[in-house]
């Protein structure tokens, strides 16, 4: 049961939720979009990243969310459920691994991000790519954590952006 009163309607508790401050929800609804379809770093690495953020959210949805086509995006399912394991699982690259971590602390350590990883992730990825994964990690961590904080029923489905390969959270 939903810890704040909401509004009557068809919609699951969540998207009730969000009606009483659509004025900032509808932003936060095209933040999560522009973060899933608009980046510019490589499908597979937005997923192992949007799963990371899932998992520490333990987000269902986002845990079991997956694109149409995951081979086509370079991924697989075992890919996808060995995120947590970033430091050792093989069969993710060191830029993987770097974002991974990152992702990680972003979201349970941020004041731990050491300027060794910083400029890790600057190798890899350079400034410009660094940033759209730092706004995409949080776009997926404040989303994932909403319906949990206010333990608000949803059925949140991913959906796709026509001719997007990358998930969108559903419309708010």
């Amino acid at each position: 049961m939903a810890r704040i009163p909401l509004p009557d309607g068809p919609l699951d508790e969540a998207y009730r939720a969000y009606s009483y401050a659509s004025h900032i929800s509808s932003v936060a609804a095209r933040y999560s979009e522009v973060a899933c379809n608009e980046v510019t770093f490589p499908v597979r690495l937005r997923e192992l990243v949007r799963v990371r953020i899932g998992e520490i959210n333990q987000c269902k949805p986002c845990m079991g969310g997956r694109v149409p086509d995951l081979e086509a995006d370079g991924l697989s399912e075992d890919l996808m459920t060995h995120t947590a394991e970033w430091a050792t699982y093989p069969g993710y690259s060191d830029a993987e691994r770097a974002a991974l971590e990152f992702t990680t602390l972003w979201a349970t350590d941020h004041l731990n991000i050491t300027d060794e990883l910083v400029n890790r992730m600057l190798g890899f990825f350079g400034p410009e790519t660094l940033m759209e994964i730092y706004w995409a990690i949080g776009a997926y961590l404040v989303n994932g954590r909403v319906s949990p904080v206010f333990d608000l029923s949803v059925s949140c489905q991913l959906v796709m952006k026509p001719g997007a390969s990358a998930p969108v959270a559903a419309a708010v």
